[in-house]
């Protein structure tokens, strides 16, 4: 996990750092691809090759949003089709000023809850394996002790072995329960790799809030520039990250 956020951590340092710049470059008017190429010479690895990418893409003509679609991962997926709207309703400086803010609003949000999810899900996690190792291990040792001395169980420990013994038995009924938990844990590395464009199963109803939240900010730039909402909705429907949205 520490290994995962520290990836997580420095991929969206630079998303959000070329973001930034994005956006400085639009509102002061600067060409962009320029500004993109000297990003590129400031990083390493595969950030930096695609930011090339696009720098050339942009050179050759490909307008911003068609660009980023090519290089997928430059920037915060929900960014782009904000940054799609924004160029097509003429709003390219304030649709960048206003990606590059939700996420300072957001990001704090996030890693409180990312830490506290961590938490609940590791304990009983742990727990189970503890309460394993202890039906497997300790417990057989008690029974045959007692059993050596002649001597009965406590009626708690009896009933503990029997939960055991049924539990092994109808395991496959419980295993769904058992997977909750580690599925969850592992929720976050699946989106920071397949992006946010996949929901584990249950979770949309509780992501659909932020997907509206996200919609109704970029069909707020259509409304300030008086352009028809379904223009926006055309716009969004190209890059946005989740597919059903």
């Amino acid at each position: 996990f520490v290994l995962i956020e520290g990836g997580r951590k420095c991929r969206a340092s630079r998303q959000y750092g070329l973001l930034w710049l994005l956006t400085i470059s639009a509102e002061r008017f600067m060409p962009l691809a320029p500004a993109i190429e000297a990003f590129a010479d400031e990083r390493g690895g595969w950030h930096s090759r695609r930011a090339r990418r696009l720098a050339r893409l942009l050179n050759s003509g490909v307008s911003l949003p068609d660009g980023l679609d090519l290089c997928p991962g430059l920037l915060p997926p929900y960014s782009v089709p904000m940054i799609r709207v924004g160029c097509e309703t003429g709003t390219l400086a304030h649709a960048l000023r206003q990606a590059a803010t939700v996420h300072n609003q957001h990001e704090p949000v996030w890693v409180a809850i990312n830490g506290k999810m961590l938490y609940l899900l590791e304990v009983p996690v742990f727990g189970f394996l503890l309460l394993l190792f202890i039906m497997l291990k300790i417990v057989p040792s008690f029974e045959k002790i007692f059993k050596d001395f002649g001597t009965a169980l406590p009626p708690m420990t009896q009933c503990l072995i029997e939960i055991g013994n049924i539990t092994c038995s109808y395991w496959f009924f419980l295993l769904p329960v058992f997977l909750l938990g580690p599925l969850l844990l592992f929720s976050a590395p699946v989106r920071y790799f397949v992006w946010t464009s996949i929901d584990l199963p249950g979770m949309g109803r509780f992501t659909l809030r932020l997907d509206s939240a996200q919609v109704l900010d970029t069909l707020a730039l259509v409304v300030q520039q008086q352009r028809p909402i379904n223009e926006g909705i055309v716009a969004m429907a190209q890059s946005y990250p989740k597919s059903h949205i």
